[in-house]
Parts: structure tokens; C-alpha cells; sequence
């Protein structure tokens, strides 16, 4: 852990992860309109900047969260696809179809027929929503 992780625990309020991403989210969209609705790989450098500034400013942080890993994971959250990600950029193998039931209800199917629960999960109906429009804005 590094010495800026440490003061970072020290200092910090900690929330619940999902609080924290339900405060975060409106400001960001609404400072950062522009950049969130065009957020891709030439802009996260700015992004994450933004995210990393308000965690600073606000002295928030999240239980068994470094920094770091809690910048990235809201990012993710809010720019990417969430738990989403890794299926759809192939870094879970052979990956057919990926089934949003319902928002505490998602299924992967598996190329060899195999179907199971996805490895993560949405943290309210909101957050289902918000990934499922950035997928559909990105189609």
C-alpha cells in the first residue's frame, strides 16, 4: 500500500461504494456534461482527473478501496460498462450472449451452451439503466 494510500484511508469518510457512486454521478454529468457523454479512451486521462479531484476535495473514500482502484472503478461505473466490461471486450473467453433480465438478474452464455450468473452485479435499477443506455448508445 502506498503512503498516499494510507493517508487517503486516514482522512477519508468512508461511504458504501454504491452512496459514493450515487453522489458522484450527477456532478460529474453535470460539470462535466461534454466530456462524460463523449467519454472514450483520448479523454479518460481528464476524466479520471476530475474523479480523483472530487474524491480529494470531498475527503471520501470507500472501505478496501486504494485510491486508485476507487478512481478506476468509478470510472468505469460511469463511463464504461460496469461489471459488463470484461464480457464485452472478450476478456472472459469464448462469451456468446449476455442476458440483462432484470436489474439483480443477469445471465452469460457461454459458447459451449454453459449459462451463468455474471461475475458482478448492477447496485440499484438506476445504475442497470444507465449501463444499458451507454451499451445501446455505443450500438
Amino acid at each position: 500500500m502506498s503512503r498516499n494510500d494510507l493517508l487517503f484511508k486516514k482522512q477519508s469518510k468512508l461511504l458504501n461504494y454504491n452512496e459514493l457512486l450515487d453522489m458522484i454521478q450527477p456532478y460529474m454529468s453535470e460539470q462535466y456534461r461534454d466530456i462524460m457523454v463523449n467519454a472514450n479512451d483520448n479523454n479518460k486521462t481528464q476524466i479520471m482527473s476530475y474523479i480523483r479531484q472530487y474524491l480529494t476535495e470531498n475527503d471520501i473514500g470507500v472501505e478496501n478501496y486504494s485510491f486508485e482502484e476507487l478512481a478506476e472503478k468509478l470510472y468505469d461505473d460511469m463511463s464504461g460498462f460496469s461489471f459488463l466490461t470484461k464480457y464485452i471486450n472478450l476478456e472472459v473467453n469464448d462469451v456468446e450472449e449476455i442476458n440483462i433480465n432484470s436489474w439483480d438478474d443477469v445471465k452469460v452464455t457461454f459458447s459451449d451452451g454453459s449459462v451463468k450468473p455474471a461475475d458482478g452485479y448492477f447496485y440499484s435499477p438506476k445504475h442497470a439503466l444507465n449501463i444499458v443506455r451507454r451499451l445501446l448508445h455505443k450500438s
